[in-house]
């Protein structure tokens, strides 16, 4: 069944449902959204069952972080829609879960960037799970950046939103890590984050400065238009549901567009 959206989503308030540093300093890799859709396909509760090391063949806390990738990519949610949102308990598979990353879906090996993308975009649309990442990606021209001025710029930006004051410190930090971990190029990551595709979608780029990156906003050639018009149709559903046009100005500068 599909879910009904207000008016327009109010993207402070929906920040204060995320979390933080849940990705147990993880980075999504390569076959572990596949693992915890099929999981959770074969079991409602394998996230939490005893031998879920054991069936979906990772260490405990890969678990919990497939758990909070897959519910961050919209690919599975809580099994129950009231109270709020929980990396806990039973779980279901969406029906993105479904179309893209079951046996007869459209790319369950997430070969083709366009899948990439998809994910990507999943990111930033409400319900947010990932809240570093809404405040990244909203950061504006930051320009250059070491990992430790990237910490401290989400840490001001987390500052900003009362409810949001009484996430620690650390939190964003191995946030702040774990994006840039993420999006860093391939042979350039600051550790061995080498099975990440996300790395691929060119979104960080060395900077000049050692150790040091900055986003690349230049063309992006992997990106398919179709994939950019879907987002730009999912954001103006979710911020202002019956509207016929969307102004390039709020699709450019909008919070999380």
């Amino acid at each position: 069944m599909e879910k009904s959206y207000p008016v327009s989503v109010d993207f402070d308030n929906s920040l204060t449902y995320g979390f933080f540093a849940r990705h147990e300093t993880f980075c999504p890799r390569y076959g572990w959204l596949i693992k915890g859709v099929d999981g959770v396909l074969s079991d409602p509760h394998i996230f939490d069952s005893q031998d879920a090391i054991e069936r979906l063949g990772v260490g405990k806390n890969m678990v919990r972080s497939i758990r909070f990738w897959c519910m961050a990519f919209h690919l599975i949610e809580p099994d129950n829609d009231i109270g709020p949102r929980r990396l806990s308990g039973p779980m279901r598979v969406t029906p993105l879960g479904r179309d893209l990353l079951s046996n007869e879906g459209w790319d369950p090996f997430l070969e083709d960037p366009a899948s990439l993308w998809l994910l990507h975009w999943q990111l930033f649309s409400p319900p947010l799970t990932a809240t570093a990442w809404s405040l990244a990606i909203n950061l504006g021209h930051i320009g250059s950046f070491t990992l430790r001025e990237f910490s401290q710029a989400l840490v001001q930006r987390k500052n900003t939103y009362p409810a949001l004051r009484r996430f620690s410190v650390s939190s964003l930090f191995k946030d702040a890590s774990c994006f840039v971990r993420m999006y860093a190029p391939p042979g350039n990551q600051i550790s061995d984050e080498i099975e990440c595709p996300f790395t691929h979608l060119d979104l960080l780029t060395p900077s000049e400065e050692r150790q040091a990156f900055r986003f690349n906003v230049t063309e992006k050639t992997i990106l398919p238009d179709e994939i950019f018009l879907a987002a730009c149709f999912d954001y103006v559903h979710k911020t202002q549901l019956g509207a016929k046009t969307l102004s390039i100005s709020k699709a450019t500068y909008g919070f999380n567009a």
